[in-house]
């Protein structure tokens, strides 16, 4: 017959409240961290003479389309349940054709 003390009993209840603690601060600092990251993402932009220039945009649209259209193949085969390779140029080739027939 031993009887908790009050201290045993709140080291308990904040032994269960310090993980939610540290993931809020976890997620506290990610978030700071994004905002810091697009900050400095926008000041680059905008002291990068051109940057917001109509080619340089095509340009940009222009070597990530194809990043685009593998991304969209690999999220259809994950999506199917793996039932195609993850063969780049399959991934490609699929993908090119799916959006040809859409």
């Amino acid at each position: 017959m031993t009887e908790r003390s009050p201290a045993i009993a709140s080291s308990g209840n904040t032994a269960t409240a310090d993980p939610l603690r540290a993931r809020f601060n976890r997620a506290r600092l990610f978030s700071w961290a994004q905002a810091i990251g697009l900050i400095v993402l926008l000041a680059v932009i905008f002291a990068t003479p051109g940057f917001l220039a109509g080619p340089s945009i095509l340009s940009l649209l222009t070597t990530v389309s194809f990043i685009g259209c593998v991304a969209i193949g690999m999220t259809l085969i994950t999506i199917s349940g793996n039932i195609m390779s993850f063969a780049l140029g399959a991934t490609v080739g699929v993908t090119a054709m799916v959006f040809i027939v859409a």
